[in-house]
């Protein structure tokens, strides 16, 4: 019905283009996706992205990809260091500042660091040079106090990688670290909720707690009774007896 009447609102000669964002379009089917998807407002808003740095911060943003949840900040190094973890430590306060700040708009990131290298060789007095760049693994991180755990398992990722490039290599070594990107996007872990019903089979085993509840712990109350079971005086398990245990847990 959409792009029926998207033809019959627009003659041949009138631009096909988005009434909200104005953004041009090749056909009135892409049009259509555009609206239907709302992609305007995603793109207006950035859904959940960053467009700053903190104050003082030596990290530029630098670019961004997939309408702004994937962003890169750059540090550009000012001093002539040659070894990845000598870096990383000497600008963690840096690192760490910018990802409290992106903690802070997003709740919840996954984490890349991609370290540029300068690498020269001398052959017979003529020294050569390239550049090369090493990735960590991308890392999800939703609290402050696991940033160390992150930190050093992305240290010895990148430290590792050059290694095995130098091994590969013929002569080739370490002269500058030319700069430290920042890869961040907004990570959206899957979280239980609500109640579902058993299948008859599992049902009839009477093997497995399932609380009915309306809220996202279900996964808690089930625990509580397993724990709790020999306070229960009947098999069956209601949601104000698990809601006496709940301050128990973490």
């Amino acid at each position: 019905m959409l792009c029926h009447h998207l033809k019959i609102c627009l003659s041949k000669n009138d631009p096909i283009k988005c009434s909200k964002c104005f953004k041009k379009f090749t056909s009135i089917k892409v049009l259509k996706y555009h609206l239907i998807c709302n992609e305007c407002i995603t793109q207006s808003s950035g859904g959940e992205s960053i467009n700053e740095v903190p104050l003082n911060s030596k990290f530029e943003l630098s670019s961004s990809a997939f309408k702004k949840f994937l962003q890169i900040f750059t540090l550009i190094s000012d001093d002539k260091i040659n070894d990845s973890t000598e870096f990383f430590l000497t600008n963690r306060d840096n690192i760490k500042e910018l990802v409290i700040f992106l903690l802070n708009q997003l709740s919840s990131l996954k984490i890349q660091f991609c370290l540029k290298v300068k690498f020269i060789r001398d052959v017979g007095g003529h020294i050569t040079e390239q550049y090369a760049y090493f990735t960590s693994v991308s890392r999800p991180l939703s609290n402050i106090k696991f940033f160390s755990q992150l930190f050093f398992k992305s240290i010895s990722d990148i430290d590792t990688n050059i290694q095995e490039y130098m091994d590969k290599g013929s002569g080739w070594v370490v002269d500058s670290i030319e700069k430290l990107e920042v890869r961040v996007g907004k990570y959206n872990p899957l979280y239980g909720s609500c109640n579902v019903k058993l299948p008859q089979k599992l049902l009839k085993k009477q093997a497995v707690i399932n609380i009915q509840n309306k809220d996202e712990k279900c996964f808690l109350y089930a625990v509580i009774v397993s724990v709790f079971m020999d306070e229960l005086k009947t098999k069956i398990f209601t949601l104000s007896f698990c809601q006496k245990y709940v301050n128990r847990f973490n």
